[in-house]
């Protein structure tokens, strides 16, 4: 192979190798922007939670002072052992069948946690309120 081939070669392999770390700098930096949704609509938290037990079922009550940006809630609903279940709500009140959370092997009384986020359209959510309880007998 001549020499100006291979210079040419050369050339061309460090222009592909610099052109490569430029393109990795670029997607590596810190200036790179996040979904503005993240950011720009932040939700509020729900606040004033409420369990209560009501015959045979749970109702979740929560308000939230600034409802701008919040398309539904999210329901974490757990139990000593972790998290029972999630439900996507719309609304500010969650209602819950006893049956549907009281499986085979609980005991006699099992305490029940319910916790709420706010949601927006792309599924971001906002701080989670505090938390309320419910003992089932």
């Amino acid at each position: 192979m001549s020499r100006k081939r291979e210079s040419n070669r050369l050339r061309a392999g460090c222009v592909l190798l610099l052109a490569m770390l430029g393109m990795g700098a670029l997607c590596c930096s810190e200036e790179h922007e996040t979904p503005v949704a993240f950011h720009e609509t932040l939700l509020d938290k729900p606040i004033d939670l409420e369990a209560e037990l009501e015959s045979q079922r749970i109702v979740v009550t929560w308000s939230i002072a600034d409802d701008t940006n919040v398309t539904g809630y999210a329901v974490s609903v757990s139990d000593s052992t972790g998290l029972v279940r999630e439900s996507l709500v719309t609304g500010t009140t969650y209602t819950i069948q006893l049956s549907s959370l009281m499986a085979a092997g609980r005991g006699d009384s099992t305490w029940f946690y319910f916790q709420v986020s706010a949601v927006d359209e792309n599924l971001f959510r906002g701080p989670a309120s505090a938390v309320d309880s419910v003992q089932v007998f």
